[in-house]
């Protein structure tokens, strides 16, 4: 584990300097052989396309789409109760195993993009990028700050 200390702040008091807050930031080293658990969500292939997917969305299901390098864009389609409740736990930036019906072994994917109804904020679409796990990614990772305030 790593601790990187930064933006300690210092108040001149009539001369005297007074130490007000350091804040800190922890960041987890994990070894190569970790095994980290993933999220797993379970979907199938998808038939329906075009306008017709509106009937998949009144019966609770979102399509998705899963496209990557070097593979072709499969259309999918997942509950949407499941759905919803992995977007609410892991965001857009974290890994997730997803498992195909049928399929041997689970695709590594993140979520590219969310488009929702702008009236009721309703899932109407989820984009999965299909990660290639030995090459480099940029994702956008956001960032908690939490400051404790020492008294003196």
């Amino acid at each position: 584990m790593i601790r990187l200390y930064f933006t300690t702040i210092w108040v001149s008091n009539c001369g005297h300097w007074t130490h007000v807050s350091s804040h800190s930031i922890i960041v987890a080293v994990f070894p190569a052989e970790v095994k980290v658990e993933r999220d797993e969500l379970k979907v199938s292939h998808r038939d329906i396309t075009g306008k017709k997917v509106k009937l998949l969305r009144k019966e609770g299901i979102t399509p998705v789409n899963m496209y990557g390098p070097n593979i072709e864009s499969v259309s999918l389609q997942v509950e949407t109760a499941l759905l919803k409740r992995l977007l609410a736990k892991v965001g857009k930036n974290a890994l997730i195993s997803l498992k195909l019906d049928g399929g041997k072994k689970p695709k590594m994917v993140m979520v590219r993009d969310i488009q929702r109804d702008p009236l009721t904020g309703a899932l109407l679409h989820v984009d999965f990028f299909q990660v290639e796990m030995t090459h480099k990614i940029r994702a956008d990772v956001p960032l908690l700050f939490r400051a404790t305030i020492q008294r003196l």
